[in-house]
């Protein structure tokens, strides 16, 4: 219990020294160093056995090339700091379900659904729709939302109701995390290929649109969504006045314009350069999750839901937030040593003959091998931060934006199609469905589709 005290007292610390590091000049390198190691050290019980492993093998090796390449206290500071930006912003993240709880948000989609949306094609545009923007703030806390709010409605409507939910849910929600703010693999991606989020997100977010055009067309023409609910002609009529219709509208807009709300303040804090796109990200999310909580404070019955919620956070969602926290700051390190050390040019003088034969091979190569190594139990984190590392360090002849799109790409079909994933774990075991249904049996004509007209699309963007 003690520990666990500890532990959330240096996460928050981390978070004031991030945040003051990136206001002010003051130098907090060292300081910030510290709470890494100690988040790595806390931390590491709460990670599966698989991130343990992969988390000490990072930070041991970014140690070992920086004692052996450049054995200096501030080169050591500066390799642990290299990725806990991206621990600031998860933990920042978190923060949202503080409002989406008080402002009973979830009432709100249930009843729009009951009361809007009769056919299955319009649950299923809408489900994709929802859980996409909620993963955007949310993380994997996405998942049991959207089954709690939606689950039993969509029980009772929907024929083959789990095929329908998990196609719905995690290609929803996957594709979120081709864009999002909130997603790890993006701002990991941005790290490894120095490729600002700014220049992936559009790009990023115009793949997520692709993947759930074709996720919905290619359902319509299977047939899951042209069977005709008995449920629809028998349920009870639903007796909510226009003016609750109206509310739940307006709530559902309150949770976009949050979003864009994060997105556009995110974008003015890069243009005017403050901080990086991690901490402008970060910044934006303090900021309107602290103006979104105290219109909801207005109401004197919100007051006591805020606390409540607040202390809710405290013992949970900081935890919630920091999941993958020793993960990252041994990538992070590990990442850091590896550019800083001979070995980055040894891998590009070796490699750079045959990646240069391939040629645009390398491109589809890419989400090929981290599938591959998912499938086989390596998460794609891991497949992303190594492997990325490997081909930028090669300098190949095509635009870093592409190489990063193309590592996003992977990311997010490994995350579909490895019954390992937690997302198709916890999907799986709320449905009661295995693992492999979900990720192979039931997407991978998907991501088949997906990966040839995303990779065709990424390159007509970055020529354009």
């Amino acid at each position: 219990m003690k520990q666990a005290a500890v532990y959330r007292v240096v996460l928050v610390l981390l978070v004031i020294v991030r945040l003051s590091m990136t206001l002010t000049n003051l130098n907090l390198t060292v300081i910030s160093a510290g709470l890494g190691v100690a988040i790595f050290i806390l931390g590491m019980h709460r990670l599966s056995k698989i991130f343990r492993w992969a988390s000490l093998i990072f930070f041991i090796l970014g140690i070992l090339l920086l004692l052996v390449a450049t054995p200096n206290l501030t080169i050591v500071c500066q390799a642990i700091n290299d990725m806990l930006d991206i621990v600031t912003l998860l933990i920042v993240m978190q923060l949202f379900t503080i409002p989406i709880a008080v402002g009973h948000y979830r009432m709100a989609v249930e009843s729009f659904v009951d009361n809007r949306l009769h056919q299955p094609k319009s649950i299923f545009l809408f489900v994709m729709i929802v859980t996409n923007i909620l993963s955007s703030i949310l993380s994997l806390g996405t998942v049991p939302i959207i089954f709690s709010i939606l689950g039993e409605t969509l029980r009772k409507r929907i024929p083959h109701y789990e095929e329908f939910s998990s196609k719905a849910i995690t290609r929803a929600f996957i594709l979120g995390t081709l864009w999002s703010p909130g997603a790890a693999t993006i701002f990991l991606i941005c790290s490894v290929t120095n490729v600002a989020w700014i220049s992936l997100f559009i790009p990023s977010f115009l793949l997520s649109l692709l993947g759930l055009t074709i996720s919905y067309f290619l359902e319509r023409k299977s047939g899951l969504l042209n069977t005709v609910m008995a449920y629809h002609h028998s349920r009870p009529k639903v007796t909510h006045q226009k003016v609750e219709l109206t509310n739940d509208k307006m709530r559902l807009l309150q949770i976009m314009f949050a979003v864009l709300g994060l997105l556009l303040l995110s974008f003015i804090l890069i243009m005017l350069k403050i901080g990086s796109s991690m901490q402008a990200v970060t910044l934006s999310g303090i900021f309107i999750v602290s103006l979104w909580v105290l219109a909801l404070s207005q109401k004197p019955t919100s007051r006591v839901e805020v606390r409540q919620n607040i202390r809710s956070f405290w013992h949970n969602g900081l935890f919630s937030g920091s999941s993958l926290a020793p993960f990252f700051v041994a990538v992070g390190t590990f990442s850091y040593a590896f550019e800083h050390s001979p070995l980055e040019e040894t891998f590009a003088h070796t490699l750079s003959p045959f990646l240069s034969q391939i040629g645009w091979l390398v491109l589809i190569a890419i989400p090929i091998i981290i599938v591959a190594m998912a499938l086989v139990g390596i998460h794609p984190l891991a497949s992303i931060a190594l492997f990325g590392k490997l081909v930028v360090a090669v300098h190949l002849p095509f635009s870093p934006v592409l190489i990063a799109l193309s590592l996003n790409i992977g990311g997010a079909v490994a995350y579909m199609l490895s019954p390992f994933a937690g997302i198709i774990l916890v999907v799986a075991s709320i449905l009661n469905v295995s693992a492999g249904s979900i990720s192979i049996k039931w997407n991978w004509k998907f991501c088949a589709i997906f990966v040839t007209l995303g990779l065709g699309l990424a390159w007509l963007l970055t020529i354009f």
